[in-house]
């Protein structure tokens, strides 16, 4: 090409376990919309950062005491460098983001960026990063989010003046090589698991409130003026800040003293030796108070993972007055905190409301259960047509995570195959294999029994999502030969004819080019294509998606020119889908290519210019997309003495020749030589 730019990066979305997207083949190559072309994004070490840029969770006009940690924080994160705050003899609720949230708080004004982000999932991580990325540079916001939590990382590392708050790490191994890529700025940890910190942050252990923060705390939330009794009823809580702050609530609900509430705790009935608990024994009370939408509520969020749900999951379970009516309520009882769109429940909340217990029996608790399995599945399954599927369905992903955890295989349903599906695709993307291939596993044990077509279709994704998960493990042995039986069951059930049987030849020829057995996968191409078109049809998919491979692998394997099968391809999208069909679109450049690589321009002068017109009008002409069509033009149409042609765009080529290599470049005075009509125009 003559107007380059720097080379387009990968579009990470678009190789290797994306193509298994639980779609049909056919929709893979049009639902990748990403706009990675040069010039749109930047590298990350050439963004500078805003002079001030803050994303904390809450502000706490609760917070007491914790001097001594403030000032251990103080010191530890002076300049780069890590801490962790952990919890002291693994208390649940003892205030570790609390206290992260306050001192980040305290410097808000501080210049640099100051970013949260729940850390306590991969997935989670990922997200936060990418949230990062796209408030750097928006353009990333078309990035696959896998790509753009991998520039936040890269961004991370060269720069400084930036305080990274990772909060609920659940294992040290998911922020290690974070914390060993970014050196250059300060991270303040929280979590639950307490060894293995010190070799790389500086350990801040934190304990129960002092009985007089307990108290003062109490009196923030409960807004009570009578404090006789609270020291007492403090003491029953063993200062756990989460339960004072729960005790807190419910006086400021009901209205009643410390001491009345004291003395209601020691009366409630205790359920086991851990409802014995005054906090849990506290949340008993609370939940008896609840009305029977907030109940209902909070025993589908305790399937969930606790923290970030996206409020849109509940639409569907009750109407919006009653919805906002019974979240209130459940916020108002400290029972769930509200924030931009998303819901949070603490942990130990949702172990409750998933126990058996007054006004939770068991056949409620399993009700829930199934309900929040199927409101996951409703808002996830739409999503997997769009363009950027795998970006939108990654909050969704720990929820769906959380609720296999807790849902017994036995019990699956066809909602939760159809989940699994979807968890298992955003798996491959992750290169979690391993976790994709218990997953997929699980939904073919699940949907064994199924026999009407459209679960066969089901079935038959997921078959192809576990060979292609076995393959990225390097495990190509395992995937050709359950690809192999497959194609015997298949045949033998349905007919060597029928459209499911043909496509698991296709998947075996696929795995054999994966597993870079070039020459047989060549070969079983051309049997499929021989045998099949017949029976299919022309324009079918599965004949465009072998013309595809064909065209690929045929110059590998024979030496042979893949134009022919190019060429077919596209006269086949460009009958069946018009030309501005993305379909026809990718056809049509494939073929420009092997064109131009072949140094045969004279056919490809009119695709390129078909293919700048479709380029201009979708994204317009300043577009890079654009410009790199019209600089295959000019190569064209001077290679072959024919350029009159780029007369109508000559104050485009010269404005391009300009912005791409400047106007005193030896190439741009040379092309405008051999253009005289740009001279004339100048």
């Amino acid at each position: 090409m003559i107007f380059r730019r720097k080379p387009k990066p990968q579009n990470l979305a678009a190789i290797g376990p994306a193509s298994v997207v639980a779609a049909k083949a056919t929709d893979v190559s049009t639902s990748v919309h990403y706009d990675l072309s040069p010039g749109s994004v930047r590298a990350a070490g050439d963004v500078r950062g805003p002079e001030r840029l803050v994303r904390l969770p809450f502000h706490l006009r609760t917070f007491v005491g914790r001097t001594a940690e403030l000032a251990l924080l103080d010191q530890a994160l002076a300049g780069p460098g890590s801490a962790v705050i952990y919890a002291a003899h693994g208390l649940d609720g003892i205030g570790k983001s609390a206290l992260a949230a306050h001192w980040a708080d305290r410097r808000r004004t501080d210049p640099g960026i100051m970013w949260w982000i729940t850390a306590d999932s991969p997935a989670s991580l990922a997200t936060g990063l990418a949230d990062l990325a796209v408030a750097l540079q928006p353009a990333l916001a078309e990035w696959p989010e896998e790509s753009a939590a991998s520039w936040a990382t890269s961004w991370l590392s060269s720069h400084d003046e930036w305080l990274l708050i990772l909060d609920n790490v659940a294992d040290q191994a998911d922020v290690r090589a974070l914390l060993a890529t970014a050196r250059n700025g300060r991270f303040l940890i929280t979590t639950q698991r307490t060894g293995g910190w010190r070799q790389i942050a500086v350990p801040v252990r934190l304990d129960v409130l002092r009985p007089d923060e307990a108290v003062e705390l109490l009196r923030r939330v409960s807004d009570v003026t009578d404090l006789a009794g609270a020291a007492d009823l403090c003491a029953d809580l063993d200062y756990l800040p989460l339960a004072i702050e729960q005790v807190g609530a419910y006086l400021l609900q009901t209205g009643l003293s410390p001491a009345e509430s004291l003395r209601l705790l020691d009366t409630s009935e205790p359920l086991d030796s851990d409802a014995e608990h005054a906090v849990t024994r506290l949340w008993h009370i609370t939940l008896d108070r609840l009305s029977p939408e907030a109940a209902r509520l909070l025993r589908v969020l305790a399937w969930w993972s606790p923290d970030d749900i996206p409020r849109s999951l509940l639409t569907p379970l009750l109407p919006e007055p009653v919805l906002g009516a019974a979240l209130d309520t459940l916020a108002d009882y400290r029972l769930i905190s509200l924030a931009d769109g998303t819901i949070s429940v603490h942990r130990r909340v949702q172990a409750l409301a998933r126990t058996p217990g007054p006004r939770r029996s068991p056949e409620e608790i399993a009700q829930a259960r199934d309900q929040a399995l199927h409101l996951l599945r409703e808002a996830t399954e739409p999503l997997m047509g769009e363009p950027q599927a795998f970006r939108l369905l990654n909050p969704f992903v720990p929820h769906a995570e959380a609720l296999l955890e807790h849902f017994p295989p036995e019990d699956d349903t066809s909602d939760m195959v159809l989940l699994l599906g979807i968890v298992g695709s955003q798996f491959l993307v992750w290169n979690q294999h391993e976790k994709a291939i218990v997953v997929f596993e699980r939904a073919l044990d699940a949907g064994h029994t199924w026999v009407d077509q459209e679960s066969r279709e089901v079935l038959f994704q997921l078959e192809n999502n576990l060979a292609v998960a076995h393959g990225c493990l390097g495990d190509h042995e395992s995937a050709l030969a359950f690809l192999r039986e497959r194609m015997a069951r298949y045949a033998a059930e349905f007919g060597a004819d029928a459209p499911l049987a043909i496509e698991a030849r296709v998947n075996l020829a696929d795995a054999l080019h994966a597993a870079r057995r070039s020459d047989e996968a060549a070969a079983l191409f051309e049997r499929i294509i021989a045998e099949a078109a017949p029976v299919l049809g022309p324009g079918h998919h599965l004949l465009q998606r072998i013309t595809e491979k064909l065209a690929e692998l045929r110059p590998r394997t024979t030496g042979s020119s893949a134009i022919p099968l190019l060429e077919d391809a596209y006269t086949t999208c460009l009958r069946d889908h018009g030309a501005d069909d993305p379909r026809t679109s990718t056809a049509r450049a494939r073929l420009i290519d092997a064109y131009m690589g072949a140094r045969d321009f004279t056919p490809a002068i009119p695709l390129l210019e078909e293919e700048h017109a479709h380029k201009a009008g979708r994204f317009g002409l300043d577009h890079d997309s654009a410009i790199t069509v019209r600089s295959q033009l000019v190569l064209a149409c001077v290679s072959t003495g024919d350029t009159d042609r780029l007369r109508p765009l000559g104050a485009r080529i010269d404005l391009d020749l300009d912005l791409t290599l400047g106007p005193d470049h030896p190439s741009a005075r040379s092309l405008r030589e051999s253009l005289p009509f740009l001279r004339d125009e100048a």
